[in-house]
């Protein structure tokens, strides 16, 4: 299976890398697309469900940044009225992918040395996971 990515930034691609292998082991990731933020990918929307339809599964990686919207929210606000094919997959990461890093305490408090008591608790409710990253 050859999988297409669209990611808002660096961190996300390894995110988005690492789902692929936990969940698609076989899967060869062909391309990835983006790293101009959140916008970019709102606006690329149309055109990743046209690959996701004639060239493969698309993993989309994007983050609510600030807590405006829930994930399903902002996925009616970037397809509308678009018919979404089963190979376009849209994961939306609340707060941040930022939260999604330090919401393994463990793994996250051995990745920086700290002691796991250290690690928050609940990094879904920092209002910036960035910074506090």
């Amino acid at each position: 299976m050859f999988v297409t990515l669209g990611v808002e930034d660096i961190l996300s691609e390894s995110v988005a890398r690492r789902l692929t292998g936990e969940y698609a082991p076989d899967a060869q990731i062909v391309s990835t697309m983006g790293f101009r933020g959140y916008d970019y990918l709102r606006q690329k929307v149309r055109a990743f469900n046209q690959i996701a339809r004639y060239q493969g599964p698309v993993l989309v990686l994007t983050d609510l940044d600030r807590p405006r919207s829930c994930p399903p929210e902002l996925l009616r606000e970037w397809t509308g009225d678009l018919r979404i094919v089963p190979g376009l997959l849209i994961r939306v990461a609340v707060l941040e992918i930022e939260s999604w890093i330090m919401a393994d305490r463990i793994a996250f408090a051995d990745w920086l040395d700290i002691a796991r008591s250290n690690a928050p608790l609940r990094p879904e409710e920092i209002p910036d996971p960035k910074r506090a990253l």
